[in-house]
């Protein structure tokens, strides 16, 4: 008869065979959709029925990472057929499964994929097998590795050791390393070869070997006894031995020792390091060894026989002594037995000294014996004394330590606090007693507990630690230190911690104003080779618009716009100057001053500069001392930092100028970097303006930088200030805050010499002249116009760019040459250099220098102050010609 299921089609039969097959089965297409899903495959993933998971997204909501499925995917296109993989899903509770997955593709009639078919296996319980089995084996592997018992494991075969533990290479006097990858017999380490062969033939049974004793040779040509087991183990296809081996060395010499005769007994005695004496009931000694007649003096001849208590007990103690032996035989009442006890001995000669004593009471034939081991402990109390004294010295040094020391237990908790330490944070004694020192940290500050909680972390470990940080005093102010942790060990355990902390918040404010410093030195060079620069281009401007200025007529309309190009560069010239003046490269003539004087002849101008609703004040000390400085410069400082002040008070209000003297001690210069010790002059400018904030008072200084409003400034005129007081060996600070004005100091280093006050000269025309004249000059305008100038005015002038150039002219030229006029910088050789060689060819040479700015060459060739000799770019057509007469007409020193 024909079953119903014959009339059912292949594919009909298929699917019913797929949704009850006892794994997962589904199909999917290439972008991850499900086509169908069979029921086990659901329950293996947590639902409960496949509708619900046709309607997730294979690649987002089942597996946890979609690239195990690209794999898998690409090896059967790779193939052309099946491929397996083992990967983790995703239930629907996001817990993941194991499982193995077996893939083919279905094609089209076309041959095309259709979809692809995946088979799930649930491997959890493999996995989990797997991992129990790891487990065992890592629980093996440290089992093996830290048994305090040596173990090895060996090839049946070859009889290599495939690993051996640490206790069994150090019972061996081996390395590890050693000992891995050869055999016992190659390492030499059989006593008895014939008993190894047995071993083995035992083993070779299958039957495992229990305790049996065998003798190895060890590293140094020692024997050692062992105690030996070892357990046959099957690993895959090869067998290996497991092997158990029991020092038993000490236990077969303590077999042998007890095996010995009494006169071993004796010798051991004898050579014992402690005095061993022995006693019976009646106090008389029936033993005595060698070492106690070294300690007490007496012979062993003389010893046996005697009662103790007339021999080495201090007569003081004789009642004592033998009263408890008395009632020990009476009531078995005495001391407790294996302790050390201390007590004074008395030695033949009659000094005392202490011993350590240790009795053991026993029973024998003849009654009680009493064994007694003695030894001298003079010399380990006198080191006890020595530590002694050096902990209360280390205690002292603590304590005297001007440094901040704390000590600290192993939990991090305060034991000791120094004087220091409570001078520095506030707190007393008893209050820092058992606390953590990390208390000392504001609570909201996360980045200072984190740095303490890692230099706490590395001093527990052991570690030497030094940070810079931050810590707060019981009132609430910080303090900068520098902190440094010191582990106490003893006996490679940690005890304690030893940390300093180091009072650095004046280093740190020296270190800030230093950097402040440095990057306006930086600043300032830059902005004098600019100005140098710019020097140089407008001397040929002003140089060549005045001579055609000259050649114009009175009624020329080229006049008007030739004078503005001289105005503009009169303006840039200015404009220079404060940048020289403040890199500190500009010509001073400084003279002995009374500040006072300088101040009062400025007054009036100064009130009509700063108008009606600004007051000016003059507070000064009538007797002042007196400084060196360049009086038209000290005058620009005070009109620049009272226009400055005026600025600062649109609304109107009150400026002071004050002078008074000063006298900077040491403890003053430690905290304010930037002035020297001694006696200054203090000028100084205050305002009742706006003030400032700290940012701004870091920059107010800098060349360009400003607060005012476009076109209300150059930022050049407190640089220009900077710099002139700096050129003038003084130093100069602001204090300011906001909505509490501005005050500058300036300080000058007081002088001893009498006022200097220089008579005006009148000006005279610039004459003619007819002299030779060698210009030097590498900027090529420059040198043109010089040029042009000197040779209108009737001088024979000789042309050269470079100081090169100048030497083949001096050598070449046998007529004479009258001047020299140089740039005193230029490239290859500088011209005070150059001035000097030729005058030692032509002895009474006259020189004159020009440069944009006087820099470090000129000071060290001691020209700075010779302004008869100098030529400041720029320069006009008519200041030349006048300093090349004046130098030429100047009679020699």
């Amino acid at each position: 008869m024909r079953s119903p299921l014959d009339s059912r089609t292949a594919e009909e039969q298929y699917r019913d065979l797929v949704a009850h097959a006892p794994i997962g089965i589904y199909r999917s297409t290439r972008d991850g959709q499900f086509v169908s899903v069979n029921e086990a495959y659901a329950r293996l993933l947590g639902y409960e029925s496949p509708e619900e998971v046709l309607r997730l997204d294979l690649r987002r909501d089942i597996y946890f990472d979609n690239a195990d499925r690209e794999r898998l995917i690409a090896e059967i296109e790779q193939r052309g057929g099946g491929a397996a993989t083992e990967v983790r899903l995703r239930r629907r509770d996001g817990s993941p499964v194991w499982v193995r997955l077996e893939g083919r593709v279905i094609r089209g009639g076309s041959g095309s994929v259709e979809f692809f078919e995946d088979f799930v296996h649930d491997i959890q319980q493999q996995k989990r097998a797997e991992e129990a089995l790891r487990q065992s084996e890592e629980r093996f592997r440290r089992s093996f590795a830290a048994s305090p018992v040596g173990m090895s494991l060996s090839e049946s075969k070859s009889g290599l050791l495939i690993d051996v533990n640490e206790s069994f290479a150090r019972m061996l006097g081996y390395e590890r390393e050693e000992l891995i990858g050869r055999s016992t017999v190659g390492l030499g380490l059989w006593i008895d070869l014939a008993e190894r062969q047995r071993l083995v033939e035992s083993i070779q049974t299958s039957l495992p070997i229990r305790e049996r004793e065998v003798r190895l040779r060890t590293k140094s040509g020692g024997i050692a006894h062992i105690l030996g087991s070892v357990e046959p183990l099957q690993v895959g296809e090869e067998q290996v031995f497991l092997s158990v081996f029991q020092d038993i060395t000490e236990r077969k010499r303590a077999e042998e020792a007890l095996q010995q005769s009494k006169e071993r007994l004796r010798l051991i005695l004898e050579t014992a390091h402690e005095a061993f004496v022995a006693i019976n009931a009646e106090g008389e000694i029936v033993d005595w060894n060698p070492q106690a007649e070294e300690t007490f003096g007496w012979s062993i001849e003389e010893a046996l026989g005697r009662t103790l208590a007339h021999m080495i007990i201090p007569e003081r103690y004789r009642d004592a002594h033998e009263s408890g032996l008395k009632r020990f035989l009476e009531t078995g009442a005495g001391p407790v037995l294996g302790h050390w006890f201390e007590l004074s001995a008395l030695h033949r000669d009659g000094h005392e000294f202490p011993v350590e004593l240790m009795i053991s009471p026993m029973r024998w034939d003849q009654g009680y014996l009493f064994n007694a081991f003695l030894h001298d402990v003079s010399e380990r109390k006198a080191t006890e004394r020595r530590l002694q004294e050096r902990t209360t010295f280390l205690n002292a040094l603590v304590e005297s330590s001007p440094l901040a020391t704390l000590v600290l237990d192993p939990s991090h908790c305060i034991r000791i606090a120094n004087p220091a330490f409570v001078r520095l944070f506030g707190y007393s004694p008893e209050e820092l007693a058992g606390r953590n020192p990390d208390d000392l940290i504001a609570p909201g500050d996360v980045q200072l507990r984190s740095e303490a909680e890692a230099f706490t972390r590395d001093c527990l470990a052991g570690h030497p630690v030094h940070v810079a940080t931050t810590r707060r005093r019981k009132e609430g102010s910080s303090v900068e230190v520098e902190l440094y942790g010191v582990p106490l060990m003893e006996e490679g355990r940690l005890i304690g911690v030893y940390a300093i902390y180091q009072d650095v918040t004046e280093r740190t404010l020296l270190e800030a104003q230093l950097r402040q410093s440095q990057k306006m030195e930086a600043v300032g060079t830059l902005a004098g080779g600019v100005a140098h620069d710019f020097n140089n281009l407008l001397t040929t401007i002003l140089g060549y618009s005045e001579l055609v200025l000259q050649q114009l007529d009175a009624e020329s309309p080229l006049r008007e716009e030739i004078g503005e190009i001289q105005r503009a560069g009169g303006r840039a010239a200015d404009l220079t100057r404060q940048l020289l003046a403040f890199s500190r490269k500009q010509v001073l003539a400084p003279v002995v001053l009374d500040l006072n004087a300088a101040v009062a002849d400025m007054e009036k101008m100064l009130r009509r500069l700063i108008g009606e609703d600004v007051s000016l004040a003059a507070v000064l000390d009538p007797n002042l001392w007196s400084v060196r400085a360049d009086p038209g410069q000290v005058e620009q400082v005070i009109v620049n930092l009272v226009v400055n002040a005026r600025d600062a008070m649109p609304r109107g209000g009150k400026v002071t100028i004050e002078t008074r003297n000063i006298d900077f001690d040491d403890s003053y210069v430690r905290a304010h970097s930037y002035v020297r010790p001694g006696e200054h002059v203090c000028l100084s400018v205050s305002d009742t303006g706006a003030g400032m904030d700290a940012q701004t008072r870091s920059r107010i200084f800098e060349p360009f930088f400003t607060t005012k409003g476009p076109a209300k400034g150059t930022g050049l005129g407190l640089s220009t200030v900077y710099g002139i007081v700096k050129q003038s060996d003084g130093s100069i600070e602001a204090d300011s805050e906001p909505g509490r004005g501005t005050s500058f100091k300036i300080y000058l280093p007081r002088v001893f010499e009498a006022e200097e006050r220089a008579a005006p000269q009148a000006r005279r025309p610039a004459p003619n002249g007819s002299e030779t004249v060698l210009l030097v000059e590498d900027e090529e305008a420059v040198r043109r116009l010089a040029r042009l100038v000197l040779e209108k005015r009737g001088y024979a002038v000789l042309e050269a760019g470079s100081a090169e150039d100048a030497q083949s002219i001096v050598a070449s030229r046998a007529g004479a040459i009258d001047l020299l006029l140089t740039d005193s910088i230029m490239p290859g050789m500088s011209g005070p250099a150059l001035a000097q060689q030729l005058r030692s060819q032509r002895p009474g040479l006259k020189v004159l220098f020009m440069s944009g700015y006087t820099d470090d060459a000129i000071v060290r060739h001691g020209l700075l102050g010779v302004t008869e000799a100098f030529l400041q770019k720029p320069f006009t057509p008519d200041s030349l010609a006048r300093k090349v007469r004046e130098v030429l007409d100047a009679k020699e020193a």
